[in-house]
């Protein structure tokens, strides 16, 4: 595993804000979760109102199968995650305005 520095990231975000990744990228680096976390994600396992999500799926690949969703290996694998003001904001997936929170793009493999 890698760690990005505090100032690479802080290089990346604005960087990705206008690219699909943008979100997956601000997600994981807000929460520290990793990529197949972050890619096994669905919208129930959020909730925006509460600023947090629960993290109960991976995703992994098997060659011989493909991917495919499986739970966490341990217990404080799955858990919750309080989200970051700036990621619950309203503006945060598109509103130019800020006034109301709009979809944020499918991304990954999951449904988020």
């Amino acid at each position: 595993m890698e760690i990005l520095p505090p100032a690479d990231a802080q290089a990346a975000l604005p960087a990705l804000r206008s690219r699909s990744l943008y979100l997956i990228a601000a997600l994981g680096l807000a929460t520290g979760m990793c990529r197949n976390e972050l890619l096994a994600l669905h919208w129930q396992d959020v909730d925006l109102d509460a600023a947090s999500l629960t993290v109960n799926l991976s995703l992994e690949y098997i060659r011989k199968h493909g991917l495919r969703f499986k739970a966490p290996k341990t217990k404080r694998g799955r858990r919750t995650i309080t989200l970051p003001s700036h990621i619950t904001h309203p503006g945060f997936c598109g509103s130019k305005d800020g006034s109301s929170r709009v979809p944020c793009p499918t991304i990954g493999v999951g449904t988020l």
